[in-house]
């Protein structure tokens, strides 16, 4: 075993879940970056497999399609090694909408727990890290590879009422 997986056996990154509409528990795991990176793969591969080029007219379904890799991976047994199914076809195929909806909810929480998105980012931090921005505007930008955070940032800097645009925000 290395160091690292010696590391990550000792921390606790799953959550405990009714299934929904039943009264048997499930484990939702956190992916490590591994599975992060094969979800994607994965749906990548499939939209190929059926020659279907990514665009902004399905890129909807694409992600749809991303998100259940994911949950297909993090969802288990309640032992944290059986998947719930023996493939994502059969996930898929068995996978109500409703139940999706509350997995993908479950499944979000636990990640936003210990990865904050930029959609769960105070308005306070958010208008600290503009500031940063604004005054590191070279060393900043570089750093962000998260479109989201670009976007909210962009709209920040060319509202002239934000805190933030207008440079009344103080970093320490």
């Amino acid at each position: 075993m290395s160091f690292l997986t010696e590391l990550k056996a000792g921390t606790d990154h799953k959550k405990v879940i009714k299934y929904p509409g039943t009264e048997k528990t499930i484990e939702i795991h956190l992916l490590s970056e591994f599975d992060e990176q094969n979800a994607e793969f994965a749906a990548s591969a499939l939209f190929q497999l059926k020659n279907i080029a990514v665009g902004m007219h399905n890129i909807d379904l694409y992600q749809s399609e991303i998100t259940l890799q994911k949950l297909f991976l993090a969802c288990r047994d309640t032992d944290g090694k059986t998947s719930l199914a023996s493939s994502i076809e059969e996930f898929k195929q068995n996978l109500l909408p409703h139940d999706r909806n509350v997995l993908v909810e479950e499944f979000f929480s636990l990640s936003d727990r210990y990865n904050p998105s930029v959609e769960s980012m105070s308005q306070t931090d958010f208008d600290v890290f503009v500031a940063d921005v604004k005054k590191k505007p070279q060393q900043t930008i570089g750093n962000i590879s998260n479109l989201t955070l670009l976007k909210r940032l962009a709209l920040a800097l060319a509202e002239p009422t934000s805190p933030a645009a207008n440079g009344s925000i103080s970093t320490p």
